[in-house]
């Protein structure tokens, strides 16, 4: 039981890192242009112009954070064998609840950054139970047919 809610937590916490990250780094880029040339002149009028991410932007944020999540939640809990399975857990998180609130979250910022957290770990939480409920094993150990 003890193994149940490490696993719990561990996907709690990379969804939390994931919201989190996922939403500093969108305000980052929304306020910092790693492609000058892809608006009008690198000018930005909150009033007239809607930020949109460039490729670069949209890789590093939704492609490359839920990896780092995903490795800061493994060195923290020094279990490299749940290493895949919480990539599985991050990347689902990103699509579900933290894309969504991305989507119809609120236009505040800090508040937007606090939905991402929270829901990130929501969502973390659920797709953790799902995901690691499955026993590990480790890769010397082969399943033997005892009959």
């Amino acid at each position: 039981m003890d193994n149940f809610w490490s696993r719990l937590r561990a996907g709690v916490l990379t969804g939390l890192l994931t919201g989190l990250l996922v939403s500093l780094f969108v305000q980052l880029f929304y306020v910092v242009e790693l492609d000058p040339g892809s608006s009008s002149a690198g000018l930005y009028d909150p009033d007239t112009e809607v930020r949109v991410f460039s490729g670069v932007e949209a890789l590093v944020t939704f492609a490359l954070l839920p990896i780092v999540a995903v490795w800061l939640t493994t060195v923290g809990f020094r279990d490299r064998r749940l290493f895949l399975r919480l990539v599985v857990v991050a990347y689902l998180t990103v699509v579900i609840p933290v894309f969504g609130i991305g989507f119809g979250g609120s236009s505040d910022l800090s508040l937007s950054a606090l939905q991402m957290a929270v829901g990130g770990a929501i969502g973390g939480g659920v797709w953790s139970l799902l995901v690691l409920s499955l026993p590990l094993r480790s890769k010397g150990k082969e399943w033997r047919n005892d009959e």
